[in-house]
């Protein structure tokens, strides 16, 4: 998710994010045997910020399960956006 708006002078975030560098894999319950490999990039109160190779679904709920104790395993998340970035990753 992008630090501000479009027109660059608004700041979108309701909180602090934390810079994070952990794997993680997302699965949905319409999928349940696919796993989507992740990069948990940043973490907040409000929200995750994540990089995969593979676009993720606006509005589809999604379980992950990250390589880090700080994140619980299974927690649900609802992808708001999902936008390709300069390096090719969405």
């Amino acid at each position: 998710m992008a630090l501000y708006s479009k027109d660059g002078k608004t700041n979108r975030r309701r909180g602090r994010r934390h810079r994070l560098n952990v794997s993680a894999v997302l699965t949905s319950e319409r999928e349940p045997e696919r796993q989507i490999p992740v990069l948990i990039t940043e973490l907040s109160m409000h929200g995750v910020g994540l990089q995969s190779a593979a676009m993720l679904e606006s509005e589809r709920v999604y379980s992950l399960w990250a390589y880090d104790p700080l994140l619980p395993a299974g927690t649900k998340l609802k992808v708001r956006t999902s936008r390709k970035s300069p390096d090719g990753k969405f």
